[in-house]
């Protein structure tokens, strides 16, 4: 797993995490099951289909002006991303 940056000039707006190092302050993770991001951010998800992955959702909070977004595979998390507008609402993730 890795952790990726998505930069507007030298300015930090997205961060993209790909392991199981880290975790939310509610204590999701990657490799958290869906039904625990859904049980730690209750009544804040937004379900999202994702754009590239048939029959896959991203689980999405908002909190101010920033997002949480969880990318699922399988029904598990397999990465989370935040940060801010606009940067978090792209589609195309850094690699």
């Amino acid at each position: 797993g890795k952790t990726l940056g998505l930069f507007t000039g030298k300015r930090l707006r997205r961060i993209y995490g790909r392991t199981t190092k880290f975790a939310t302050t509610k204590g999701v993770r990657v490799g958290s099951s869906e039904k625990r991001v859904l049980a730690a951010y209750s009544g804040k998800v937004v379900r999202v289909a994702q754009k590239y992955v048939p029959n896959e959702d991203d689980l999405v909070v908002r909190q101010g002006s920033r997002k949480l977004i969880f990318r699922l595979a399988k029904g598990k998390v397999a990465e989370i991303s935040t940060g801010l507008k606009p940067e978090i609402d792209l589609v195309e993730a850094c690699s």
